[in-house]
């Protein structure tokens, strides 16, 4: 960008995201709290009727947590809920956490579906949490590892996992219904979002 965004900028590129993301009842998210940072800005938001109701500070959507403005570049991120903000932020000014696509549209490559909160897909996501856990066992690269599903290819069985620290795993699953002999589901870590996003670009059914 040419020149540094100013907070009204940062909160409208945050409500352009917002009015983006699907709400029932005739609500509306809302921002609720903006914190400034030498980099930009961290902004909070919750559904109108949740912030009437409660008037206690930041919040937002279950699962999902405040978005990050870069003052300089106009990137836009959202944090998940998981681990506290900062660390979200450290990530992201790493290049270990994705940008939102840019007017909220979907980035993912080729075939590949976003099954992130915000986009629907919970039977989905609450499946593939479940098929990896009955798939793995000791031994295997992910047992005993936090797995969040980030995305599917609408192509196969491969789905991409968050894992703690930042990492993430694009996993075949087998859909066995029961555990595998490792190296099954067939796995590969990657420690940052850029070397996932390249991977899953570069998969193939």
């Amino acid at each position: 960008m040419a020149e540094d965004l100013n907070e009204q900028q940062a909160r409208a590129l945050v409500q352009q995201h917002l009015d983006m993301t699907d709400i029932r009842g005739g609500d509306s998210w809302v921002i609720t709290d903006v914190q400034e940072a030498d980099w930009g800005w961290v902004i909070y938001w919750t559904s109108r009727r949740a912030d009437k109701r409660t008037r206690i500070g930041p919040g937002s959507r279950e699962g999902e947590g405040p978005y990050l403005v870069d003052r300089h570049s106009g990137r836009v991120a959202m944090c998940g809920s998981a681990y506290p903000v900062q660390q979200y932020v450290d990530s992201w000014r790493r290049g270990q956490w994705p940008d939102e696509p840019a007017q909220g549209r979907d980035s993912l490559p080729g075939s590949w579906f976003d099954l992130r909160p915000r986009h629907g897909y919970s039977a989905e996501r609450l499946a593939m949490t479940a098929e990896l856990s009955r798939e793995l066992v000791p031994g295997h690269v992910l047992h005993g590892e936090h797995a969040e599903p980030l995305a599917k290819c609408g192509h196969c069985d491969s789905v991409i996992y968050e894992l703690p620290a930042r990492r993430f795993a694009l996993v075949h699953l087998t859909w066995a219904h029961g555990p595998e002999q490792p190296p099954w589901p067939q796995t590969a870590v990657f420690t940052s979002w850029t070397a996932a996003l390249e991977a899953m670009g570069e998969h193939t059914t």
